[in-house]
């Protein structure tokens, strides 16, 4: 009995000196917001991030309500996501994470997508440097003023295209300027350096990537790309490399 008395007498004396400390912090104005640290943003600036946050920097951390800053940051087109934290006594943390760009759509105005499909319209100039670019395509307004493309489907398969050849081969990716659509050839590539176009087709693109890419390196191994005037791959189980005359 007395053992349990004394643990309880123990407890409430830790209770009332945690009481006081967070008394006399809040006396203090220990808990005044005191500093806003943003981490894992490359583009998006820090002042836009505060901007859109909209701390108060006279009130109580404990008084932010971090599940509207978190929503405030997010209209924030380039950003994807974000998690929004009080560290104690007097600090916020913001983690951004911003949407990664694999693409430019040239069209009446200048759009990016990201690895997601999300099309974008805003967005700072350094986030699509050497980028490639996707042309043919043509762009509406929706009934919210938002950009929507006239032939969404086909444009969702160039996003497939550039999102495969990103991921199986990534230097190959870099070498691409742009991917252009027309409805005689369908989807077809254009390198930075080579002026090499590689016609792609309309369907079974997945195949054709994997394909292109072993055909690519072929060439490049037998030095063979110079000679290429053009690679058409629009036929199942066909290959056509037009040579320089």
């Amino acid at each position: 009995m007395l053992k349990w008395l004394k643990i309880s007498f123990n407890v409430l004396i830790i209770a009332a000196i945690v009481i006081l400390t967070f008394i006399w912090f809040r006396k203090n104005d220990a808990f005044v917001l005191k500093a806003v640290k943003i981490s894992g943003n490359q583009v998006v600036t820090r002042e836009e991030i505060l901007e859109l946050a909209q701390v108060d920097f006279s009130g109580e951390i404990f008084k932010l309500d971090t599940d509207k800053i978190k929503m405030r940051i997010l209209t924030h087109p380039m950003v994807e996501s974000a998690s929004v934290n009080r560290f104690l006594p007097a600090t916020l943390r913001i983690y951004i994470n911003e949407r990664k760009l694999i693409a430019v759509i040239s069209g009446s105005e200048i759009s990016a997508v990201d690895e997601n499909g999300f099309i974008i319209s805003r967005f700072p100039p350094n986030a699509v440097y050497d980028l490639p670019v996707i042309t043919g395509f043509s762009f509406k307004n929706g009934s919210r003023g938002e950009r929507k493309p006239e032939q969404p489907e086909i444009l969702s398969e160039v996003f497939s295209i550039v999102k495969k050849l990103k991921s199986i081969n990534l230097s190959l990716y870099h070498e691409i300027s742009e991917i252009h659509y027309q409805r005689s050839y369908g989807v077809v590539l254009y390198f930075k350096n080579l002026k090499l176009p590689v016609i792609l087709g309309s369907d079974d693109f997945q195949r054709k990537l994997i394909y292109f890419s072993t055909i690519y390196h072929h060439l490049l191994k037998q030095k063979l790309l110079d000679k290429a005037l053009a690679i058409d791959i629009r036929f199942k189980n066909q290959v056509v490399i037009k040579n320089k005359s």
